[in-house]
Protein backbone atom coordinates (compact mmCIF):
# COMPACT_ATOMS: atom_id res chain seq x y z
CA UNK A 1 0.00 0.00 0.00
CA UNK A 2 1.32 3.43 -0.81
CA UNK A 3 2.91 5.24 2.27
CA UNK A 4 0.81 7.55 3.89
CA UNK A 5 1.21 10.87 5.57
CA UNK A 6 0.44 11.35 9.20
CA UNK A 7 -2.62 12.83 8.95
CA UNK A 8 -4.14 9.89 6.33
CA UNK A 9 -2.64 6.86 8.79
CA UNK A 10 -4.50 8.87 11.97
CA UNK A 11 -7.53 8.80 9.95
CA UNK A 12 -7.46 5.70 8.88
CA UNK A 13 -6.64 4.61 12.68
CA UNK A 14 -9.55 6.77 14.09
CA UNK A 15 -11.97 4.75 11.41
CA UNK A 16 -10.91 1.43 12.64
CA UNK A 17 -9.17 0.58 9.28
CA UNK A 18 -6.10 -0.35 11.22
CA UNK A 19 -6.90 -3.96 11.94
CA UNK A 20 -3.67 -5.01 13.35
CA UNK A 21 0.41 -3.78 14.17
CA UNK A 22 3.15 -6.08 13.83
CA UNK A 23 7.12 -6.17 14.39
CA UNK A 24 10.42 -7.02 12.90
CA UNK A 25 13.20 -8.73 13.89
CA UNK A 26 15.25 -5.45 13.38
CA UNK A 27 12.95 -3.20 15.86
CA UNK A 28 13.53 -5.94 18.88
CA UNK A 29 17.38 -5.39 17.67
CA UNK A 30 17.06 -2.00 18.05
CA UNK A 31 15.72 -2.29 21.67
CA UNK A 32 18.56 -5.08 22.44
CA UNK A 33 15.50 -7.48 22.67
CA UNK A 34 15.11 -6.36 26.29
CA UNK A 35 11.39 -7.62 25.99
CA UNK A 36 10.61 -6.00 29.23
CA UNK A 37 11.57 -2.31 27.87
CA UNK A 38 9.00 -0.15 28.49
CA UNK A 39 8.99 0.79 24.73
CA UNK A 40 8.56 -2.79 23.80
CA UNK A 41 5.62 -3.07 26.53
CA UNK A 42 3.79 -0.25 25.24
CA UNK A 43 2.55 -3.10 22.63
CA UNK A 44 0.42 -3.83 25.38
CA UNK A 45 -2.13 -1.09 25.25
CA UNK A 46 -3.79 -3.41 22.20
CA UNK A 47 -4.62 -6.05 24.81
CA UNK A 48 -8.79 -6.09 24.64
CA UNK A 49 -9.02 -4.00 21.63
CA UNK A 50 -10.10 -3.38 18.13
CA UNK A 51 -6.49 -3.39 17.06
CA UNK A 52 -4.50 -6.85 17.70
CA UNK A 53 -0.86 -7.07 18.23
CA UNK A 54 0.57 -9.82 16.00
CA UNK A 55 3.70 -11.23 15.24
CA UNK A 56 4.96 -13.82 12.83
CA UNK A 57 6.41 -17.01 13.90
CA UNK A 58 9.36 -15.93 11.98
CA UNK A 59 10.18 -12.76 13.81
CA UNK A 60 9.77 -14.32 17.75
CA UNK A 61 11.85 -17.47 16.38
CA UNK A 62 14.44 -14.90 15.28
CA UNK A 63 14.16 -12.82 18.65
CA UNK A 64 14.08 -15.66 20.52
CA UNK A 65 17.65 -16.74 19.35
CA UNK A 66 19.08 -13.36 19.47
CA UNK A 67 18.46 -13.57 22.98
CA UNK A 68 19.96 -16.74 23.45
CA UNK A 69 22.96 -15.89 21.28
CA UNK A 70 23.88 -12.44 23.50
CA UNK A 71 23.06 -14.97 26.84
CA UNK A 72 25.56 -17.14 25.44
CA UNK A 73 28.38 -14.55 24.70
CA UNK A 74 28.12 -12.72 27.85
CA UNK A 75 28.13 -15.84 29.69
CA UNK A 76 31.82 -17.05 27.64
CA UNK A 77 32.71 -13.56 28.35
CA UNK A 78 32.34 -14.26 32.49
CA UNK A 79 33.32 -17.33 32.51
CA UNK A 80 36.84 -16.51 30.73
CA UNK A 81 37.31 -13.62 33.25
CA UNK A 82 36.72 -15.75 36.01
CA UNK A 83 39.53 -17.48 34.58
CA UNK A 84 41.87 -14.57 34.54
CA UNK A 85 40.99 -13.67 37.92
CA UNK A 86 42.05 -17.59 39.02
CA UNK A 87 44.76 -17.17 37.30
CA UNK A 88 46.02 -13.46 38.14
CA UNK A 89 44.97 -13.57 41.99
CA UNK A 90 45.60 -17.36 42.59
CA UNK A 91 42.46 -17.30 44.60
CA UNK A 92 39.73 -20.39 43.83
CA UNK A 93 36.56 -19.34 42.34
CA UNK A 94 33.47 -20.84 43.40
CA UNK A 95 31.60 -20.82 40.02
CA UNK A 96 28.94 -22.22 40.96
CA UNK A 97 27.87 -19.92 43.86
CA UNK A 98 28.92 -17.01 40.82
CA UNK A 99 26.34 -18.83 38.80
CA UNK A 100 23.51 -19.02 41.41
CA UNK A 101 24.27 -15.29 42.33
CA UNK A 102 24.14 -14.11 38.66
CA UNK A 103 21.40 -16.12 38.03
CA UNK A 104 23.32 -17.75 35.24
CA UNK A 105 22.43 -21.53 36.13
CA UNK A 106 20.40 -21.93 32.72
CA UNK A 107 20.92 -22.39 29.58
CA UNK A 108 20.41 -19.45 26.98
CA UNK A 109 17.56 -20.95 25.54
CA UNK A 110 15.86 -21.51 28.82
CA UNK A 111 16.12 -17.57 29.00
CA UNK A 112 15.72 -16.72 26.01
CA UNK A 113 12.05 -19.00 26.74
CA UNK A 114 11.28 -17.57 29.92
CA UNK A 115 11.76 -14.04 28.65
CA UNK A 116 9.44 -14.62 25.48
CA UNK A 117 7.01 -16.34 27.37
CA UNK A 118 6.42 -13.46 29.97
CA UNK A 119 6.49 -11.03 26.42
CA UNK A 120 3.55 -12.88 25.81
CA UNK A 121 1.80 -12.58 29.17
CA UNK A 122 2.64 -8.85 29.12
CA UNK A 123 1.47 -7.94 25.85
CA UNK A 124 -1.21 -10.85 24.44
CA UNK A 125 0.37 -10.84 21.13
CA UNK A 126 -1.33 -13.45 18.39
CA UNK A 127 1.00 -15.58 16.43
CA UNK A 128 0.83 -15.93 12.87
CA UNK A 129 2.19 -19.32 11.35
CA UNK A 130 3.28 -19.41 7.75
CA UNK A 131 1.70 -23.14 7.47
CA UNK A 132 -1.79 -22.68 5.48
CA UNK A 133 -1.42 -18.61 4.32
CA UNK A 134 1.72 -19.31 2.41
CA UNK A 135 2.27 -21.50 -0.25
CA UNK A 136 5.73 -22.57 -1.99
CA UNK A 137 5.18 -21.54 -5.50
CA UNK A 138 4.60 -17.88 -4.59
CA UNK A 139 8.09 -17.47 -2.38
CA UNK A 140 9.76 -19.43 -5.19
CA UNK A 141 7.60 -17.05 -7.89
CA UNK A 142 9.04 -14.39 -5.99
CA UNK A 143 12.47 -15.55 -5.62
CA UNK A 144 13.13 -16.09 -8.95
CA UNK A 145 11.83 -12.68 -10.31
CA UNK A 146 13.24 -10.61 -7.62
CA UNK A 147 9.92 -9.56 -6.52
CA UNK A 148 10.77 -8.09 -2.66
CA UNK A 149 11.62 -9.26 -0.12
CA UNK A 150 14.13 -10.74 -2.73
CA UNK A 151 16.19 -8.73 -5.05
CA UNK A 152 19.27 -9.38 -7.37
CA UNK A 153 21.66 -8.30 -5.06
CA UNK A 154 24.05 -11.12 -3.38
CA UNK A 155 22.84 -9.64 -0.07
CA UNK A 156 19.04 -10.06 -0.76
CA UNK A 157 18.99 -13.00 -2.92
CA UNK A 158 17.86 -15.53 0.48
CA UNK A 159 15.50 -14.00 1.89
CA UNK A 160 13.26 -16.72 2.51
CA UNK A 161 12.72 -15.83 6.39
CA UNK A 162 11.46 -12.42 5.73
CA UNK A 163 9.03 -13.69 2.28
CA UNK A 164 7.50 -16.35 4.71
CA UNK A 165 6.79 -13.17 7.38
CA UNK A 166 5.50 -10.58 5.13
CA UNK A 167 3.34 -13.42 3.10
CA UNK A 168 1.96 -15.36 5.96
CA UNK A 169 1.36 -11.53 7.78
CA UNK A 170 -0.50 -10.01 4.40
CA UNK A 171 -2.48 -13.34 3.99
CA UNK A 172 -3.86 -12.67 7.65
CA UNK A 173 -4.68 -9.56 6.89
CA UNK A 174 -6.39 -9.80 3.63
CA UNK A 175 -8.16 -12.80 5.17
CA UNK A 176 -9.68 -10.48 7.95
CA UNK A 177 -10.48 -7.98 5.63
CA UNK A 178 -8.26 -5.30 7.50
CA UNK A 179 -4.98 -3.45 7.34
CA UNK A 180 -2.03 -4.27 9.16
CA UNK A 181 0.73 -1.65 10.30
CA UNK A 182 4.55 -3.38 9.88
CA UNK A 183 6.84 -1.80 11.83
CA UNK A 184 10.28 -2.17 10.63
CA UNK A 185 14.01 -0.76 9.85
CA UNK A 186 14.38 -2.84 7.19
CA UNK A 187 14.09 -1.22 3.26
CA UNK A 188 12.59 -4.76 2.03
CA UNK A 189 9.78 -4.54 4.37
CA UNK A 190 8.79 -1.65 3.11
CA UNK A 191 9.33 -2.40 -0.30
CA UNK A 192 7.09 -5.53 0.17
CA UNK A 193 4.25 -3.50 2.05
CA UNK A 194 4.25 -0.70 -0.44
CA UNK A 195 2.79 -2.93 -3.44
CA UNK A 196 0.16 -4.60 -0.74
CA UNK A 197 -3.36 -3.73 -0.22
CA UNK A 198 -3.24 -4.76 3.35
CA UNK A 199 -0.08 -3.49 4.96
CA UNK A 200 1.36 -0.18 5.64
CA UNK A 201 5.04 0.50 6.99
CA UNK A 202 6.51 2.71 9.32
CA UNK A 203 10.21 2.45 10.32
CA UNK A 204 10.32 3.13 14.50
CA UNK A 205 8.44 1.81 17.22
CA UNK A 206 7.62 5.29 18.84
CA UNK A 207 5.81 6.88 15.94
CA UNK A 208 3.73 3.69 15.30
CA UNK A 209 2.78 3.98 19.28
CA UNK A 210 2.39 8.01 18.95
CA UNK A 211 -0.13 7.59 16.40
CA UNK A 212 -2.80 5.56 18.66
CA UNK A 213 -2.35 8.33 21.39
CA UNK A 214 -2.41 11.82 19.70
CA UNK A 215 -5.07 12.94 22.57
CA UNK A 216 -2.27 12.13 25.23
CA UNK A 217 0.57 13.81 23.16
CA UNK A 218 -0.79 17.22 24.84
CA UNK A 219 0.02 16.70 28.40
CA UNK A 220 3.46 15.25 27.03
CA UNK A 221 4.34 18.11 25.05
CA UNK A 222 3.15 20.39 28.28
CA UNK A 223 5.81 18.08 30.13
CA UNK A 224 8.54 18.72 27.62
CA UNK A 225 7.89 22.18 27.28
CA UNK A 226 8.57 23.06 31.09
CA UNK A 227 11.73 21.02 31.43
CA UNK A 228 12.11 22.79 28.11
CA UNK A 229 11.83 26.11 29.86
CA UNK A 230 13.50 25.57 33.15
CA UNK A 231 9.94 25.77 34.88
CA UNK A 232 10.28 21.69 36.15
CA UNK A 233 13.56 21.16 38.36
CA UNK A 234 12.75 17.83 39.51
CA UNK A 235 12.23 16.94 36.16
CA UNK A 236 15.26 18.27 34.79
CA UNK A 237 17.14 16.70 37.80
CA UNK A 238 15.34 12.96 37.06
CA UNK A 239 16.73 13.19 33.54
CA UNK A 240 20.40 14.09 34.11
CA UNK A 241 20.42 11.84 37.00
CA UNK A 242 19.09 8.81 34.56
CA UNK A 243 21.90 9.95 31.63
CA UNK A 244 24.75 10.17 34.21
CA UNK A 245 23.51 6.48 35.42
CA UNK A 246 23.18 5.30 31.71
CA UNK A 247 26.75 6.13 30.80
CA UNK A 248 28.17 4.56 33.60
CA UNK A 249 27.58 1.60 31.34
CA UNK A 250 27.64 3.02 28.04
CA UNK A 251 29.61 1.15 25.70
CA UNK A 252 30.53 2.81 22.88
CA UNK A 253 32.92 1.73 19.72
CA UNK A 254 36.18 2.54 19.94
CA UNK A 255 38.55 3.89 16.86
CA UNK A 256 41.96 4.57 17.05
CA UNK A 257 45.18 4.07 15.61
CA UNK A 258 48.83 3.45 16.55
CA UNK A 259 52.42 1.99 15.22
CA UNK A 260 51.97 -0.14 18.51
CA UNK A 261 49.80 -3.24 19.31
CA UNK A 262 47.75 -1.69 22.42
CA UNK A 263 44.87 -2.29 24.62
CA UNK A 264 41.99 -0.31 25.70
CA UNK A 265 41.73 -0.57 29.39
CA UNK A 266 39.45 1.58 30.87
CA UNK A 267 36.75 4.00 29.37
CA UNK A 268 35.09 6.86 31.30
CA UNK A 269 32.07 9.21 30.19
CA UNK A 270 31.27 11.58 31.56
CA UNK A 271 28.05 13.94 31.19
CA UNK A 272 29.31 17.55 30.35
CA UNK A 273 25.70 19.30 29.21
CA UNK A 274 22.68 18.15 27.90
CA UNK A 275 19.23 19.73 25.99
CA UNK A 276 16.20 18.33 24.61
CA UNK A 277 17.00 17.97 20.86
CA UNK A 278 14.80 20.69 18.78
CA UNK A 279 14.64 19.15 16.05
CA UNK A 280 12.83 15.63 17.57
CA UNK A 281 9.58 15.25 18.30
CA UNK A 282 7.26 13.77 21.61
CA UNK A 283 6.52 10.67 20.88
CA UNK A 284 3.31 9.26 22.95
CA UNK A 285 3.89 5.41 23.53
CA UNK A 286 1.25 4.38 25.59
CA UNK A 287 -1.18 6.03 28.59
CA UNK A 288 -3.89 4.99 30.64
CA UNK A 289 -5.76 7.11 33.59
CA UNK A 290 -3.03 7.19 35.51
CA UNK A 291 0.04 8.13 33.29
CA UNK A 292 1.49 8.47 30.07
CA UNK A 293 4.71 6.89 28.17
CA UNK A 294 6.57 8.48 25.80
CA UNK A 295 9.87 9.19 24.14
CA UNK A 296 11.93 12.04 23.49
CA UNK A 297 15.56 12.79 22.24
CA UNK A 298 18.37 14.67 23.98
CA UNK A 299 21.69 16.12 22.82
CA UNK A 300 24.46 15.45 25.29
CA UNK A 301 27.49 16.23 25.09
CA UNK A 302 29.70 13.37 26.81
CA UNK A 303 33.71 13.41 27.70
CA UNK A 304 35.25 10.07 26.61
CA UNK A 305 38.11 9.52 28.79
CA UNK A 306 40.32 6.29 27.31
CA UNK A 307 43.08 4.60 29.04
CA UNK A 308 45.68 2.32 26.11
CA UNK A 309 47.99 0.67 27.48
CA UNK A 310 50.73 -0.42 24.87
CA UNK A 311 52.82 -2.79 23.92
CA UNK A 312 55.61 -4.21 20.94
CA UNK A 313 56.54 -7.79 20.48
CA UNK A 314 59.89 -9.20 21.22
CA UNK A 315 60.97 -11.02 18.42
CA UNK A 316 63.58 -12.71 20.34
CA UNK A 317 61.60 -13.71 22.94
CA UNK A 318 58.31 -13.96 20.98
CA UNK A 319 56.60 -12.00 24.13
CA UNK A 320 54.57 -8.79 24.18
CA UNK A 321 56.79 -6.06 26.37
CA UNK A 322 54.97 -2.78 27.88
CA UNK A 323 55.96 0.15 26.48
CA UNK A 324 53.64 2.29 28.68
CA UNK A 325 50.15 3.91 28.89
CA UNK A 326 48.32 6.88 28.16
CA UNK A 327 45.13 8.79 29.02
CA UNK A 328 43.22 10.17 26.01
CA UNK A 329 39.95 12.59 26.35
CA UNK A 330 37.25 13.12 23.64
CA UNK A 331 34.47 15.57 23.87
CA UNK A 332 31.57 14.95 21.48
CA UNK A 333 27.73 15.63 21.15
CA UNK A 334 25.65 12.33 20.66
CA UNK A 335 21.92 12.11 20.62
CA UNK A 336 20.21 10.23 23.29
CA UNK A 337 16.75 8.63 23.17
CA UNK A 338 14.89 8.41 26.38
CA UNK A 339 11.24 6.48 27.23
CA UNK A 340 9.73 8.28 30.20
CA UNK A 341 6.93 7.69 32.17
CA UNK A 342 4.93 10.51 34.44
CA UNK A 343 1.46 10.76 35.96
CA UNK A 344 -0.82 12.23 33.61
CA UNK A 345 -2.13 15.07 36.50
CA UNK A 346 0.35 17.68 37.90
CA UNK A 347 0.49 21.52 38.13
CA UNK A 348 3.54 22.82 38.44
CA UNK A 349 5.36 19.95 37.28
CA UNK A 350 5.17 15.65 35.93
CA UNK A 351 5.39 13.38 38.81
CA UNK A 352 8.49 10.81 36.57
CA UNK A 353 7.55 7.18 37.41
CA UNK A 354 10.62 5.81 35.08
CA UNK A 355 13.43 6.70 32.93
CA UNK A 356 14.94 3.95 30.29
CA UNK A 357 17.12 5.02 28.05
CA UNK A 358 17.58 3.17 24.81
CA UNK A 359 21.79 2.83 23.95
CA UNK A 360 22.20 4.72 20.56
CA UNK A 361 25.51 3.64 18.47
CA UNK A 362 27.87 5.68 18.81
CA UNK A 363 31.85 5.09 17.37
CA UNK A 364 34.38 7.47 19.44
CA UNK A 365 37.15 8.29 17.12
CA UNK A 366 40.75 8.91 19.34
CA UNK A 367 42.84 9.06 16.48
CA UNK A 368 46.14 8.58 16.81
CA UNK A 369 47.45 7.66 20.25
CA UNK A 370 51.22 6.63 21.59
CA UNK A 371 52.34 5.95 25.12
CA UNK A 372 52.74 9.15 27.02
CA UNK A 373 56.77 9.63 27.68
CA UNK A 374 57.92 10.81 31.16
CA UNK A 375 59.98 14.16 30.85
CA UNK A 376 63.34 12.05 32.16
CA UNK A 377 62.71 8.91 30.01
Amino acid sequence: MPAFDKSQLQAHIAMGRIGAVSLDTSIFDQYQNNLASPALLGLRQFRGTATQFVLSEVVLGEVKSHIADRAAGAKLKLDTALKGIRKAWRNDIDSAAVAHLLGTGRTPQALADQAVSEFSINVAYELICADGLVTHAEVLRRYFDAIAPFSRSEAKKNEFPDALALLSLEAWAAHNNTIMLLVSRDGDWKSFADTSDHLICVNDLATALDYFNSESRFVAERAVGLLRNSEAPNFHSAVETALEAFLETFDPDIQAWSAMEYDLETLECALQWWEIDEDSEVKVLNADEEGILFSMMVRAIVNFSGTFEFSVRDSVDRDYVSMGSNTVDRDETIKISLVIWIGRQFDHEPDVHEIEITPPRVSIDFGNIDPRWDDDE
